[in-house]
């Protein structure tokens, strides 16, 4: 076929294109509309190596991916539910582990928390307290090394404080966030839309398969492979119909003349 003809079998059913877009635009904003709203809130964790140098800073880089998923344990999840207060909101280590998501960015030295959740007081909560119980950690972790590998001046004696550590800090509290991240009813609307548009341009050439009707010449040479003898100038429809009304009247004011005549 032709462009031309394909652009023909669009137009003849143009209509199904704006109905069927715009019945799958509503029917996904109602449903998504209809959807629980999601909050997010996150806090960034700055984790770095102590004294300042090149194999203490590669050290706490390379601890960025091994932290994640000690993040997401049921071990900080258990600390941030004790520590955090979160027993007030009904949250148990379990739906803590359930809310999280951790990333972490080996450029900025930095890992990402963040919790979902219905409520977005509750979802900065959750981040405040796995933030809270992952720094203490740390620097329990850190008293550990200091006292199971100290250093010492050249007399041998402990020295306080100067070991090589990984420190990490919060950047800045996570705060409750007024919009909510999901659903999204517009997003998934426009979406549903263009598969709209989609389904109705597949569904008029369905359509056009189907229909065996012959509109003109041109199909019955394509499809018969017959030569055309006669046609109907100017097609039929409604104005076929009044042309052969019309010459019925015609015939019919000329028999009525020749028998006037006659008598």
């Amino acid at each position: 076929m032709r462009p031309e003809e394909y652009l023909k079998i669009v137009l003849r059913r143009w209509w199904l294109i704006p109905l069927i877009a715009l019945v799958a635009a509503a029917v996904a904003f109602w449903y998504t509309d209809r959807q629980p709203r999601v909050y997010n809130s996150s806090t960034t964790m700055q984790v770095t190596g102590e004294p300042l140098g090149y194999w203490i800073d590669l050290t706490a880089k390379n601890q960025l991916a091994p932290l994640k998923p000690f993040i997401t344990s049921g071990e900080i999840a258990q600390r941030a539910v004790e520590r955090g207060g979160l027993g007030q909101f009904g949250l148990d280590a379990g739906a803590v582990q359930s809310r999280l998501a951790v990333a972490h960015n080996p450029d900025t030295n930095t890992i990402q928390i963040a919790a979902s959740d219905s409520d977005p007081r509750r979802a900065a909560a959750i981040v405040n307290a796995v933030a809270g119980a992952f720094v203490e950690w740390s620097e329990a972790n850190n008293r550990e090394l200091a006292e199971s590998f100290p250093r010492r001046n050249q007399a041998g004696d402990p020295v306080d404080g100067a070991i090589d550590r990984v420190r990490v800090r919060q950047l800045a509290p996570a705060t409750p966030q007024l919009t909510p991240s999901a659903p999204r009813p517009k997003l998934n609307a426009a979406a549903a839309a263009i598969l709209g548009v989609a389904l109705a341009l597949v569904l008029a050439f369905a359509l056009e398969y189907l229909d065996d009707t012959l509109r003109s010449a041109e199909d019955v040479r394509r499809h018969l492979d017959l030569p055309v003898l006669s046609g109907i100038p100017g097609g039929g429809g409604p104005a076929l119909g009044a042309r052969l009304r019309g010459a019925r009247g015609v015939r019919a004011a000329g028999g009525a003349r020749r028998a006037t005549d006659g008598d």
